[in-house]
């Protein structure tokens, strides 16, 4: 254990003290992931190589040239030609998105970039620095989302790491899942839930599905705030998330009897959140049923939802593929069409990364203008 983790184990214990016992796996989850001094996105890089995961835009540049394909057919209907991405990883996106949307002859008025963690803000200063310092003046960081923005909202992986609670179906009942300490170590406990938005939550959620015994999963409370400052920051234009997840049915499935919690520590995935503190990712997939049922409320309608997959095929992934190998030997074709497996296939991301849109004050918008929703069009698994 590190000096930061130390620290953050100590603040931890104070927590669950000062929370007469126990703290809910959303505070718990917040604290790890989010302390300002010792938090795993306030200190670490966690992209990469050298990191504990991998994100789609680090795997190839297919993946923003495909997202460029779709932004350019949206940017010709609005007056303001700018893209605000939430959450932009180590930069690489953004350098790779301005391209492609450069080679289709399309300029951006400007790229602004809301990064949350001061760790890779840095990191994406020095790639950009780097990589494409042509395009540094373009891009601007943001310490707040902006009012009144015209133009395509990207979140790429950022709702799964936003806090969960976490439930389990007990002999007496649905009971929250709550963190303790036994002999100075974290575990989990079954008690009542923590206030009457979960407990609601979780009365819905057991009245719909009728949960087996033992049943364990995770409810988002904090994705109607982030959604709702994404639709609230914006005057007119589209939102394309993108994330690990499901329908809720799919979700909820009888079989996925241990929810879908996620722990990342040196590129290996384990399902224990109690370890290695403030040094490993936590995630949660994302119920887009959850997500669409949402914006519905806050006025925004949804454009489409389908596979990632699905949307790089139909944002040319195939046209995108063949230019770039037009400039590459027999090795970097192998390594490109690995990346291209790990993109598209179902064992890998094809399937379980989900691609959603969502627009505001854009009537006008029309099937021809969303090619990543054409291919496959998984509305219906929201129902």
């Amino acid at each position: 254990m590190n000096t930061y983790s130390a620290l953050l184990t100590a603040y931890l214990r104070d927590q669950i003290a000062q929370g007469q016992g126990a703290i809910s796996f959303a505070e718990f989850m917040q604290t790890a992931l989010y302390h300002p001094e010792w938090g795993y996105y306030s200190r670490l890089t966690a992209l990469g190589k050298s990191g504990d995961f991998t994100t789609a835009p680090e795997i190839s540049p297919l993946f923003a040239q495909c997202f460029g394909t779709q932004c350019a057919a949206i940017l010709s209907m609005l007056p303001d030609r700018c893209i605000l991405e939430v959450g932009a990883g180590s930069g690489k996106f953004a350098c790779d998105l301005i391209g492609s949307l450069k080679s289709l002859g399309i300029t951006l008025s400007h790229y602004y970039i809301y990064e949350p963690s001061p760790s890779l803000e840095r990191e994406q200063k020095r790639h950009i620095n780097q990589q494409a310092p042509e395009i540094e003046s373009l891009i601007t960081w943001l310490s707040a989302l902006p009012k009144d923005f015209i133009g395509i909202i990207i979140a790429n992986e950022v709702i799964d790491a936003l806090p969960v609670h976490c439930f389990a179906m007990t002999p007496d009942g649905m009971k929250e899942r709550k963190v303790v300490l036994s002999h100075e170590t974290f575990t989990w406990q079954v008690e009542e839930p923590s206030n009457t938005d979960v407990k609601n939550v979780l009365d819905q959620l057991n009245h719909t599905y009728h949960f087996p015994m033992g049943y364990a999963s995770e409810i988002n409370l904090n994705v109607a705030s982030f959604l709702q400052s994404l639709i609230g920051a914006m005057q007119q234009g589209v939102i394309l998330i993108a994330d690990y997840g499901y329908g809720e049915r799919e979700y909820y499935h009888p079989e996925r009897t241990q929810g879908t919690l996620s722990c990342f520590h040196q590129h290996n995935y384990h399902s224990d959140p109690f370890l290695h503190i403030g040094n490993q990712d936590i995630t949660a997939h994302v119920n887009f049923t959850q997500l669409a049922h949402l914006a519905v409320d806050l006025e925004a309608n949804l454009l489409g939802f389908t596979t990632q997959a699905g949307f790089l095929l139909g944002c040319d992934l195939i046209r995108w593929t063949e230019k770039m190998e037009h400039h590459l030997n027999d090795k970097d074709c192998y390594v490109l069409h690995q990346a291209i497996k790990t993109l598209t296939l179902p064992n890998a991301m094809g399937d379980v990364i989900k691609i959603m849109g969502l627009s505001k004050n854009m009537r006008a918008i029309t099937p021809e203008l969303l090619p990543g929703f054409r291919l496959q069009d998984r509305r219906r698994d929201l129902d």
